[in-house]
């Protein structure tokens, strides 16, 4: 902050805090604000030189990471000479719901010496406590307006709170090192975008949506703000891992941190593919429930093949008219150019 601005000035309600310099001193002054009281505090920080105004929908990506994982900044504004020029609202549409564990699994590898699912990092430091209430899942909704462009996007965030048993030389050497006590429970979360990825140009504000949404291999690690280390999902994940002095990255040389930080990642994992089996068994459950109006739907078109048939008609076998829609339909905003990507293919098919 200093690097930019001289003497930034604080004002919450009825109260201002001034940071002054006398040599190079820094001192801080505290007085009534005369400035009418309201429930907001605000930051003035008047900068020492002139700078060029950003590129509003770069500096809108950078904002909208601020909003990635927080609970309660929902809303940002950018006004520029008085005049609102971005506005980025993030919204709960659906509120969180419980993601049930499997007893088992199927997959050997999957399961523990006990045959029932894994739920606890390799070395036992993060487990689930309570296996049924201990995931979540939830749905934001990103509304971005710039100059006159809007964009949506939905998002999921996927939470979990884990217990933590770290040995005790463990625990002294990590509070030797952090000055801290290691935490007793730990929230992890993954954000998880469902949109397809546009081919076409963006617009401004497209743009600053795309940042919500990680694509594969490019999504980041986040130690309260984001990092520069990447997960190699289209995922992002938050987690109190201990990051190096410059909050740069996980801290991986210290021997005992690094213990720490790579065990959480694993948890982070388990968490993930908890989440994916949850996923696959609303799915099967899904197609279950459906099964017998698919049968219904194929005994009328068999029995319309056998009447055509009798009648002497012949008919398109189904997969030759899908090829002749293909063929016929070469509009771009087509429902079936419109299926692109494995999401757009999945609601394709659902439909």
């Amino acid at each position: 902050m200093f690097s930019i601005c001289e003497e930034p000035l604080v004002i919450s309600g009825t109260e201002a805090l001034a940071f002054v310099w006398k040599g190079d001193a820094l001192w801080t002054k505290s007085a009534p604000s005369k400035a009418k009281a309201t429930p907001w505090t605000s930051f003035v920080l008047p900068s020492r030189d002139p700078y060029p105004l950003p590129d509003l929908a770069e500096f809108g990506e950078f904002l909208c990471a601020s909003l990635t994982f927080t609970k309660s900044l929902k809303e940002l504004r950018v006004f520029v000479n008085n005049e609102e020029r971005l506005l980025v609202v993030k919204n709960l549409v659906q509120e969180p719901r419980l993601v049930s564990t499997p007893k088992r699994s199927l997959s050997s590898w999957w399961t523990s010496s006990s045959d029932s699912v894994v739920t606890s990092s390799p070395r036992g430091i993060f487990f689930l406590g309570q296996r049924d209430q201990s995931i979540y899942e939830s749905v934001y909704r990103v509304t971005v307006q710039l100059d006159g462009d809007v964009s949506m996007t939905d998002a999921r965030i996927v939470s979990a709170t884990a217990n933590t048993k770290l040995p005790a030389d463990m625990a002294r050497r990590m509070e030797r090192v952090t000055k801290k006590k290691p935490p007793k429970q730990v929230l992890v979360e993954f954000f998880l975008n469902a949109d397809e990825i546009q081919s076409r140009p963006l617009n401004p504000a497209e743009r600053v949506t795309r940042s919500f949404a990680p694509q594969p291999g490019a999504g980041r690690i986040f130690i309260g703000f984001r990092t520069s280390q990447t997960t190699g999902l289209a995922a992002h994940l938050a987690a109190p891992f201990v990051p190096t002095v410059e909050r740069e990255a996980m801290d991986l040389q210290d021997p005992t941190l690094r213990i720490f930080n790579t065990e959480l990642l694993e948890f982070a994992g388990i968490v993930m593919r908890l989440s994916l089996d949850h996923s696959f068994a609303l799915l099967d459950s899904d197609w279950q429930r459906t099964a017998s109006d698919r049968d219904a739907l194929e005994n009328k078109l068999e029995a319309e093949a056998a009447t055509a048939a009798a009648h002497g008609v012949s008919r398109i076998p189904v997969e030759k008219q899908h090829d002749k829609a293909c063929d016929d339909n070469s509009d771009p905003t087509s429902e079936m150019n419109k299926a692109r990507g494995i999401m757009g293919f999945a609601r394709f098919m659902a439909k």
